[in-house]
């Protein structure tokens, strides 16, 4: 799968546009699903990988 390979390389946009592509052709393709449930984990955790700690662009 092409999305997983640019996810590896750190293109999450192309990854994500990959993975949208892929269900739009099959809503129920698994392997999509579960790449593009990993890749928004992986985004949120590279935002703030310890959510007690507040970053700069967070408001109180």
């Amino acid at each position: 799968m092409q999305g997983k390979t640019l996810q590896k390389l750190g293109k999450h946009k192309e990854a994500l546009k990959c993975y949208e592509k892929a269900l739009k052709i099959d809503p129920e393709y698994k392997k999509a699903k579960k790449a593009l449930k990993e890749l928004t984990i992986q985004k949120k955790s590279t935002i703030n990988p310890n959510p007690r700690i507040k970053t700069s662009t967070q408001q109180e």
